[in-house]
């Protein structure tokens, strides 16, 4: 995925929020209503039931962080862009013309 243009990026961030972040926040919400229903179940069943929903619990946390890294690992400058930005104007993007330069 070197030269992937901006639009390609945009459409493989939100393909994986479908697929992963979707999927991953409805595991998170069922994992916390089966942890608050193991209150009510004999102390021999609950600690089973919060066991597994604690789990799938790091699992749907974890693939709701799929997107986000998807998106920053695609949609961030490369950096020949930055070389390219920087030789063009002589200066960094992020630098602003108000700071005063280092004595």
């Amino acid at each position: 995925m070197k030269n992937m243009n901006r639009e390609t990026a945009i459409l493989v961030t939100a393909a994986s929020a479908i697929l992963c972040a979707c999927p991953g926040l409805v595991m998170c919400s069922s994992s916390l209503i089966s942890m608050l229903a193991s209150i009510d179940a004999p102390s021999s069943e609950a600690g089973i039931i919060q066991g597994v929903s604690a789990g799938m619990l790091c699992l749907g946390l974890a693939s709701v962080l799929i997107p986000v890294a998807v998106g920053y690992f695609t949609l961030r400058p490369s950096r020949l862009e930055e070389a390219q930005i920087l030789e063009d104007t002589g200066k960094p993007e992020e630098l602003d013309d108000t700071i005063p330069p280092a004595i």
